[in-house]
């Protein structure tokens, strides 16, 4: 079972893996989401843009994830409602867009989560 069939995106400023402002307060709607599901998985996926080496962007990638693993860890919601995290680490693999530059392609700097059932 999928929970949302569209992911819960939060996205990056270039070269950088801090969760902003608007990922927080998307953070914390997902939060209140996971609250209301018991026994449940959340997959991640890290994507960056594709300015720079590959192998950076995909330790990029994971900072990203481990970002956002944080604030939900933090938050309790994985503990108490017995929740399972699967990552996976894509870099720039899979853009949104087919032209990538550092202004054009802000959407590709993001983690997709998706909460389906275990």
């Amino acid at each position: 079972m999928v929970y949302s069939k569209e992911p819960h995106n939060i996205y990056f400023k270039f070269n950088d893996a801090k969760v902003e402002d608007e990922g927080i307060l998307k953070m914390d709607m997902l939060i209140m989401q996971l609250k209301k599901v018991r026994n449940a998985k959340l997959v991640m996926y890290g994507y960056t843009d594709s300015v720079g080496a590959n192998d950076y962007n995909l330790k990029l990638a994971a900072r990203r994830i481990d970002s956002v693993k944080k604030i939900l860890v933090q938050s309790g919601v994985i503990t108490e409602n017995n929740i399972l995290i699967e990552t996976k680490i894509l870099g720039e693999h899979d853009p949104l867009l087919s032209y990538h530059t550092i202004n054009n392609d802000p959407h590709s700097r993001r983690v997709e989560i998706y909460i389906t059932s275990v």
